[in-house]
């Protein structure tokens, strides 16, 4: 598939260069942002700053998302009799890959490139809608579109397929509960907006070589974001919207979905 961005788009940074990619291995992917109600059940708490069970959790750092992806495999393979292996090692508040990441069994961030390819369920616009996408009018893609209600270039009323600053902010600040928008052509909820989520690649520019199955590791330092979230502007909530944080970061904008090899 075609990943990062035509030039002519509305709203584009400079980090998306279009790239084609191949992903050889079969994976799942939550069909939802990960909720507060299934975090607390298997890690025991609850960090979010808006509390609610069925939004998705937030303040989460990408050590203690990948943290839970290693509970979350001991969980199934207590609970489920699974054999899954651990895609990574956790010592104290730190995490890292482990040796045996590539052909891991078990839960863990999907890559960047996985992550996009999910979002866009086949189309090559900005965003993904029944009629196969449409890109941000010229205009909308900033504080404008906060404002007013539009819809995108296909006719598809931008309300329909995220939460962001337009429907978020306001009288109704902050995220919403998880699979109330449509859900993309993949079956997938909340893929635009809501809040962030985590992937597993490092942050940084891409290769202007076509890839097969693309895995940054080269700034540990920071860590990729995909989708968007709740308090910003529409340019966010585009397939190919990149965005970066320390690993420790933790706001009330970033969460995660978690994703699984088939092999």
């Amino acid at each position: 598939f075609w990943m990062g961005s035509e030039e002519n788009e509305v709203g584009r940074d400079g980090d998306e260069e279009r790239h084609y990619v191949e992903l050889e291995r079969d994976f799942y992917l939550m069909n939802a942002e990960l909720h507060q109600d299934f975090y607390e059940e298997v890690h025991g708490e609850n960090p979010s700053w808006l509390k609610q069970g069925n939004h998705p959790v937030e303040t989460v750092s990408w050590f203690e998302a990948v943290s839970f992806a290693n509970r979350l495999t001991e969980w199934s393979n207590q609970s489920l009799g699974t054999d899954y292996s651990f895609c990574y090692r956790c010592e104290e508040e730190s995490c890292e890959r482990s040796e045996e990441y590539v052909e891991c069994t078990g839960y863990r961030l999907p890559t960047e490139a996985e992550w996009e390819y999910a979002a866009r369920a086949g189309s090559k616009k900005a965003i993904w809608t029944s009629n196969g996408g449409g890109n941000i009018p010229d205009g909308m893609e900033n504080i404008r579109g906060c404002e007013e209600y539009w819809s995108l270039t296909d006719g598809t009323p931008i309300d329909q397929l995220a939460w962001f600053c337009f429907n978020s902010m306001g009288q109704s600040n902050g995220h919403h509960p998880i699979r109330l928008k449509e859900a993309n052509g993949f079956g997938l909820y909340d893929m635009n907006g809501n809040v962030w989520e985590w992937v597993e690649d490092d942050y940084g520019v891409y290769s202007d070589l076509d890839t097969r199955n693309p895995l940054n590791t080269s700034n540990p330092d920071a860590k990729t974001v995909r989708g968007g979230r709740w308090a910003f502007w529409a340019r966010a909530i585009r397939s190919a919207e990149r965005g970066s944080y320390s690993p420790d970061n933790q706001r009330n904008e970033l969460g995660f979905r978690l994703a699984r090899t088939i092999y």
